[in-house]
């Protein structure tokens, strides 16, 4: 196992096998360091051209990107669906409530309608007899 925070520790082993040079490439943080060590070893130098070539594939880091974005793309897409699937079934409910209580509010209309009617039917009949009643010489009824 390499730590590479502690390349300073390489044992002379380490270095008779470039361990401690491959270390440096990995920790290596700009490419001037790469090239410098590049130049010391032809192993390092076809890695680290590799590893220029693999980072500098413009095409290959746009479709990686991309498939990104169409991963969560396609994820979000999945929970907004699921999100509207359970809200259309929550106004589907909805509606079927409303719809039962449409239709008790239409039986009270009607049984209102027909109670308002025969009120009004009774209070023609009784001002009739209120009209019969005062004709015939009855002060109040």
């Amino acid at each position: 196992m390499v730590d590479l925070n502690k390349t300073e520790l390489a044992t002379d082993e380490d270095k008779r096998y470039g361990i401690d040079k491959w270390a440096k490439l990995f920790k290596a943080n700009t490419w001037e360091a790469v090239k410098m060590l590049a130049e010391e070893d032809v192993y390092i130098k076809d890695a680290s051209k590799t590893i220029f070539e693999l980072c500098a594939d413009l095409e290959v880091k746009k479709r990686c990107w991309e498939r990104e974005e169409f991963e969560d793309y396609a994820e979000r897409l999945a929970k907004a669906e699921a999100e509207l699937a359970q809200r259309d079934a929550m106004l589907a409910q909805k509606n079927e409530e409303l719809s039962e209580k449409d239709t008790a509010l239409l039986k009270k209309d009607v049984t209102l309608s027909e109670k308002s009617a025969a009120l009004g039917k009774a209070e023609a009949e009784a001002k009739k007899y209120r009209e019969w009643a005062i004709a015939h010489g009855y002060k109040e009824v």
